[in-house]
């Protein structure tokens, strides 16, 4: 299985990155080199990489061509400086400590004002815990660390930037101090420990995909990987959503969970006994709240619990259905065709459920989600967690640049959009190698 592989290490670009997008990347490494040298006054020793994720198929049920990049070089004392090749990220600095409590590296919550290092931070404080739990590791404190980050996976787009971002910094902390022997699967679960230091409560999914284990999210999880048709590129359209709706995701966010974990965890609720597709009333408890709704406050009083789990199980049929259609398609490529309009069928029902099962659309993504079909998607479905985010869209690869012109200029949001925005917003995304190390040559 694929999570017993060990970590990818890249030698070569080319070994990261297909033919077409290498020069583009080549460019943009270098820039990050450069970048790093001028801030440290040396080079990287390493560059940790995980990618981005377009979710097919599997939202909310497991509690790529765009990547993160951490540029790194190991120091002697026991401070981590980190910096972003984008000014509106500021630099930062904090002191490793350890003390008779474990280690402590100023770790600030969300909702006291922590800043985006806190992704690097709870990576380094799983991995110290993990490898330097007394304070050393045979006898050698663990190393200080410069940092350089770069991203370009859109923020808000539900492709999991902060999910590669973890996942990055893991691998950076390994290579960092020379750890080795470590699996995929290890580094996925150091990287889902981390995002539990800083109160998110998620499930394997996102962190798997970055390290290319291809987790698909059935009920329990299986790691297993599935071939994607080759004639069929997802294609992500994203949106900026309004202030007002971004409020609503973030007070949401926490909510779904919530009410999909108490459904799946309490079959015997009688809304769910009689099948009633209204609201189960259900009295929160102090270790219900503890565990679902101390994060971010929720204003709510009812859970619909079933709604939730419907979803829940019918999207993991969906999952298991259409990993299924891919190796059929993979071993005998005259299914194609038909394999191809049932996956769209497995889009469009995901989608619809996520809509009137999980209430996780706004207007915005239904609007866009519409153009895609009407000038050709086979299907189309919002991605990413709801509450907009993006759309992707199946179609065969053949059609991809017609269909991208006649979307981009039909959806009003992207009028009058230079070129490189339209690039971030509009986009092919292709199967591509996973989560890695990269030595810098010296």
């Amino acid at each position: 299985m694929a999570a017993a592989q060990p970590l990818n290490v890249f030698h070569d670009l080319k070994d990261v990155y297909p033919a077409q997008t290498l020069p583009k990347e080549e460019a943009r490494w270098a820039d990050l080199v450069s970048r790093f040298e001028k801030a440290y006054g040396a080079k990287p020793t390493y560059i940790a990489r995980a990618p981005g994720r377009v979710n097919i198929l599997g939202e909310h049920v497991d509690y790529s061509l765009f990547d993160i990049l951490i540029a790194l070089r190991p120091t002697t004392d026991l401070r981590v400086r980190i910096a972003n090749v984008d000014d509106k990220f500021k630099p930062a600095s904090f002191e490793l400590k350890h003390t008779d409590k474990g280690w402590d590296a100023g770790l600030v919550p969300v909702n006291e004002g922590g800043g985006w290092e806190n992704y690097a931070k709870v990576a380094i404080l799983e991995c110290l815990a993990r490898f330097f739990p007394d304070g050393a590791r045979d006898g050698k404190p663990p190393a200080g660390l410069d940092l350089m980050m770069a991203g370009n996976v859109p923020p808000g787009a539900g492709l999991s930037s902060s999910a590669a971002f973890v996942v990055a910094s893991v691998i950076m902390f390994l290579a960092a101090n020379s750890i080795t022997g470590l699996t995929k699967g290890d580094v996925v679960k150091l990287a889902i420990a981390s995002e539990h230091r800083m109160g998110l409560r998620t499930g394997g999914m996102d962190c798997a995909w970055h390290g290319q284990l291809g987790v698909a999210p059935l009920l329990p999880p299986v790691t297993r990987g599935y071939p994607a048709p080759a004639s069929a590129p997802a294609r992500s359209g994203h949106h900026e959503l309004t202030r007002a709706a971004r409020s609503r995701r973030r007070c949401a966010g926490t909510l779904q969970p919530a009410c999909c974990r108490g459904a799946v965890r309490r079959p015997s609720l009688k809304g769910m006994e009689q099948g009633r597709d209204g609201v189960c009333l259900w009295h929160v408890q102090p270790d219900f709240e503890k565990t679902y709704l101390d994060f971010i406050p929720v204003r709510c009083e009812r859970f619909q619990l079933y709604k939730r789990a419907k979803h829940t199980f019918e999207e993991s049929l969906r999952v298991a259905r259409f990993a299924e259609l891919c190796n059929e398609i993979a071993s005998d490529p005259s299914k194609a065709n038909a394999g191809a309009e049932e996956l769209g069928r497995l889009l469009n029902g995901s989608h619809e459920s996520l809509r009137d099962l999980f209430d996780a659309t706004v207007p915005q993504v239904e609007e866009l989600r519409d153009i895609c079909l009407k000038n050709g998607a086979l299907g189309a479905r919002q991605t990413g967690g709801g509450w907009g985010g993006a759309v992707i869209s199946l179609l065969p690869a053949d059609q991809v640049p017609d269909f991208v012109a006649r979307v981009t200029k039909e959806y009003p949001a992207y009028e009058g959009l230079s070129k490189e925005k339209m690039a971030e917003v509009a986009f092919a995304s292709m199967p591509g190698s996973g989560a890695g190390v990269y030595k810098v040559p010296q």
